[in-house]
């Protein structure tokens, strides 16, 4: 869900690139599925909401106006939910029209269990579309 930054500005690695809107648009009309590779950011939603520092790795590839007009819907939903933000994350990944698969990165057992705590949560159409086009 993060939106994320060209590879060139934090990545590294030119086989990594972020989906505009037009090529996800294309991927959803052809049924196209798509690998989310940082799944979660980072950890972006799940530090800043608990205020928790985020390295700078993690700032220069997802802090953006439009990943922080996210953090106040990424919070509502999970409150709505009584879930975490990385729940959050993952259901938007599997709640959305677009066919996907998520590769989360886990160091430890504790973040892989909040991962899956709520993987079969399905977000509501309305939810989807606050977190794909938040007010920036």
């Amino acid at each position: 869900m993060g939106a994320c930054r060209h590879y060139a500005s934090g990545w590294g690695d030119p086989t990594l690139v972020a989906m505009n809107d037009s090529e996800y648009a294309g991927y959803v009309k052809n049924k196209i599925p798509v690998m989310a590779f940082a799944s979660q950011g980072g950890g972006y939603y799940s530090k800043k909401l608990m205020g928790f520092p985020l390295k700078d790795k993690i700032l220069r590839r997802y802090e953006s106006s439009k990943n922080q007009a996210r953090l106040p819907i990424v919070k509502r939903i999970a409150e709505e939910n009584s879930c975490t933000p990385a729940a959050v994350c993952m259901a938007f990944l599997t709640s959305n029209p677009l066919q996907s698969a998520a590769i989360v990165g886990c160091s430890t057992v504790t973040q892989l269990e909040d991962s899956m705590s709520l993987c079969d949560l399905t977000l509501t159409d309305s939810q989807l579309e606050a977190l794909q086009n938040p007010a920036v």
